[in-house]
């Protein structure tokens, strides 16, 4: 083969380094010797630190997976001793752990018994100190993306009890948000797609926030009610600075594809997104006493006027008439989509009716044997193939 040939070029570069040898007694170094078999580290070094690098991986991955145990453990236990008040049950899992481990970075809690409150299920995301390679991508892409920050965090979901006055109990979107992080909370999130930015934020005593509501008069109750506590809780630069948002909403995250939900599906929330303190997590406490206090008040009814009460019905009763809709014409286009196979099936079962009114009583006799026998053939050959 040519020198010259690429092909050979590239196999003397990617050829390994011959390795070095001895003859007879001329090895200098340290070896193992058990009866046939000699074993000299020399000749390996190579091999030593490909096994060195994957040990280090491992280590690393161990580490950072203990790390990220501990940070959720950590919440977990103050967790438990803020809220053992608040409610009847907080539940442990295997071992007494008051978290569910799923995956490396993710971990869950879960709480209930609480008048207006059916459960409270906790997720915490830690970053990913685990794995080696998506630490140097989140860090790379922090420098591209100035907006994108890896941080520990937990999301506490409460699920709310209906109100009792459902009559009088308004249910809408409305969120607070951190304006950084604005923009990619209302994009991945269908239900925020029923607010609007509202651009005073003179109510708010943190500059950083911004509210997104159905309607203004929503706003307004939820800011201004001296017992609802948003802009008190706010007041509070130590806790508010953990606070990346607020939800309160009754719609799902995602559009429904399969028309309008049932009653029995349909529930409201309350979600609050907090950044986990790195020291001690009490500092957050005024944040997770506003959860609560918001709990009761939307399980008494948010005190609106009739006006807006009207406007927030009118706009779920358009919206199940728009998904039905939807969903009706969804299925109305696979069916049309099907209807070419169906009326060539028709058709082949129509010629076969026909031909069989043809047949005298022997012919059809035996074509009937014939079908019998193909159709014994054919099932044979599907058993045969299971074997």
């Amino acid at each position: 083969m040519s020198s010259a040939n690429p092909l050979f070029i590239l196999g003397k570069l990617l050829q390994p380094p011959a390795r070095q040898t001895f003859d007879g007694d001329a090895y200098p170094g340290l070896e193992y010797k058990w009866k046939a078999f000699v074993f000299r580290p020399a000749l390996f070094k190579l091999e030593a630190y490909f096994l060195g690098v994957i040990l280090a991986y491992f280590l690393w991955s161990y580490v950072g997976k203990a790390l990220n145990r501990a940070v959720a453990d950590k919440w977990a236990k103050w967790w438990k001793t803020a809220i053992n008040d608040q409610v009847a049950l907080i539940n442990t899992f295997e071992n007494g752990s008051l978290v569910l481990s799923d995956g490396s970075t993710d971990f869950l809690t879960y709480a209930t018994g609480r008048r207006g409150l059916r459960s409270v299920h906790g997720h915490i995301h830690t970053k990913p100190r685990h794995d080696l390679f998506q630490s140097i991508y989140e860090l790379a892409y922090a420098l591209v993306d100035f907006s994108f920050e890896s941080r520990d965090c937990v999301t506490l979901d409460f699920t709310l009890a209906p109100c009792v006055r459902p009559e009088a109990g308004a249910e809408f979107v409305w969120a607070l948000a951190r304006k950084s992080g604005m923009a990619k909370l209302r994009k991945s999130r269908w239900d925020l797609t029923f607010t609007k930015v509202l651009p005073d934020t003179t109510l708010l005593p943190a500059s950083e926030f911004s509210t997104m509501s159905e309607l203004p008069s929503v706003n307004d109750e939820l800011l201004k009610g001296q017992s609802v506590g948003i802009v008190q809780a706010l007041s509070d630069a130590d806790a508010a600075r953990w606070l990346n948002y607020l939800i309160i909403t009754d719609q799902p995250t995602e559009r429904p594809s399969k028309g309008p939900l049932a009653p029995a599906d349909k529930s409201r929330h309350l979600i609050v997104n907090l950044i986990l303190p790195s020291g001690n997590p009490s500092v957050v406490a005024p944040v997770v006493d506003l959860a609560f206090n918001l709990v009761d008040v939307l399980h008494k009814g948010l005190p609106v006027a009739p006006d807006t009460l009207r406007k927030l019905r009118k706009t779920r009763t358009e919206l199940d008439v728009e998904l039905q809709k939807e969903y009706e014409n969804a299925q109305k286009e696979d069916k049309e989509a099907d209807a070419p196979e169906d009326k060539r099936r028709a058709q082949k079962r129509a010629l076969e009716e026909a031909k069989l009114a043809r047949m005298t009583p022997e012919q059809r006799r035996k074509h009937e044997e014939k079908e019998r026998a193909r159709a014994l053939r054919k099932q044979q050959s599907k058993m045969t193939k299971r074997r």
